[in-house]
């Protein structure tokens, strides 16, 4: 089947082919527009729940669960993922769509269980209408994937660092100059030993003990009590442009799907708070040190037809969290109150929604968000998910401290993660029908 790219791309094309009709009536499929200026998407900033004092964690840990339940969808700011690392891999991610068609040919892959699978539209096997849409997916966790083209995804030999290290001045990546502590090898000959450049996550007016907060995120290997912070982990952790692995070699998209992460470990811990447990009921639970995690890039080129066209149709992601970015170009819309809301995502920041096993665990407190999305004429849109779920043997429950046999039963029948998705990715995209299937009550 020909790529959206390469139909796009025709010079013939001044209308899309009738397979591609995903409505007859514009009237169904509202133009793209600006969000509605009086609906506010919940902003979560991770700074604040990770370093801040119990007050302000608190004020975020129920700003995460009334967001959880009223919308199913945030957006999370100081994250501490380097905005130059999300920039170089939306990169790669351009550069694989704009392969020619046969290096890309050898990723099709054949199962939807396939590690690395690329392909247009959602299931075009089984599809009678298909949507306006190239992918990538590639299963990065526990086991890690990932095809050996374009080169930026591949592994690289790290340069020194440049004056691009400067700080800079932002009030969404402030820049923390750490003194005094000592630097193994450090090869950026411009600054001191003494210095190194960190950037972090925190807004301004840090707690004071933020330096010793800020070290005890990074990795026990990455400190050492004799010789300090090792130069090539900070360089690596931090936002320089290349990143590091202890032989001077990594890989972008390794390295960012591990910040991915890091981060989804973070925001669950709040979300665990704010159902009354413990901060890593989730984690333990759902035994998310082996969670499966898909790297899922989106091409959507300029449509001749938007208004009947559609780049995926209404649905809910399975997993837990699904963690997007995209480049600039507008395209994601939410159901709320029945209604569909434009996105308009903050500079360095991630659109998350939640899963459908989140809203499993829950036993339906927190709700899966139905969200979609649009194409339009003139822009290529790209957009980047990375889905964080359960091991994939792991057979998601409500939790028992949200189950009372009499009062409060289980409103889902438990499935195997690994199940779950192949019922999803098998069949038709629409709205929430798998999870629909095990409904209990």
């Amino acid at each position: 089947m020909i790529s959206i790219k390469s139909l796009a791309e025709s010079p013939e094309l001044t209308s899309i082919p009738a397979s591609y009709t995903f409505t007859s009536n514009p009237n169904e499929y509202p133009a793209l527009l600006p969000a509605d200026p009086e609906v506010n998407v919940p902003i979560i900033d991770l700074a604040l729940l990770t370093f801040g004092t119990s007050d302000q964690r608190s004020k975020v840990i129920n700003e995460l669960g009334n967001a959880c339940e009223n919308w199913g969808f945030f957006i999370v700011t100081n994250h501490g993922v380097p905005e130059s690392l999300m920039d170089a891999v939306m990169d790669g991610c351009r550069g694989f769509f704009y392969l020619c068609e046969d290096d890309k040919l050898e990723f099709k892959g054949d199962h939807v269980m396939d590690p690395i699978r690329c392909g247009t539209s959602f299931n075009a096997s089984i599809e009678k209408e298909f949507y306006w849409r190239d992918f990538l997916k590639v299963f990065v966790h526990p086991q890690f994937h990932f095809p050996n083209k374009p080169s930026g995804f591949s592994p690289f030999v790290a340069k020194p660092p440049t004056a691009t290290l400067t700080p800079r001045p932002s009030y969404r990546e402030p820049d923390l100059l750490l003194r005094g502590l000592p630097v193994k090898n450090p090869p950026h000959r411009g600054l001191p030993h003494h210095e190194a450049i960190l950037y972090s996550p925190l807004p301004p007016q840090p707690p004071q003990s933020f330096s010793l907060s800020l070290l005890s995120r990074l990795e026990p290997a990455m400190v050492d009590e004799n010789v300090g912070v090792r130069e090539e982990d900070v360089v690596r952790g931090v936002g320089a442009t290349r990143f590091l692995d202890g032989q001077g070699e990594s890989n972008l998209a390794l390295e960012y799907c591990k910040r991915i992460r890091e981060v989804a470990k973070d925001v669950l811990e709040g979300i665990s708070e704010s159902l009354g447990m413990e901060s890593n009921y989730i984690n333990k639970a759902l035994n998310l040190d082996s969670n499966f995690q898909i790297f899922i890039a989106n091409l959507y080129p300029p449509c001749p037809q938007p208004e009947l066209a559609m780049g995926l149709p209404p649905h809910s992601d399975h997993g837990l969290l699904t963690f997007l970015t995209q480049n600039g170009i507008g395209g994601l819309q939410i159901q709320h109150n029945g209604k569909w809301v434009s996105v308009n995502p903050i500079p360095n920041s991630f659109l998350i929604n939640t899963g459908d096993h989140l809203e499993i665990l829950s036993n339906g407190k927190f709700k899966s968000v139905v969200h979609r999305a649009i194409v339009n004429r003139n822009s290529t849109r790209i957009s980047l998910a990375i889905a964080n779920g359960p091991s994939l043997d792991t057979v998601v429950t409500p939790a028992a401290e949200l189950v009372d046999s009499h009062n409060i039963p289980p409103a889902y029948i438990g499935i195997k993660y690994k199940e779950y998705i192949q019922l999803q990715q098998s069949n038709n995209l629409k709205d929430k029908s798998v999870l629909d299937r095990i409904r209990s009550i």
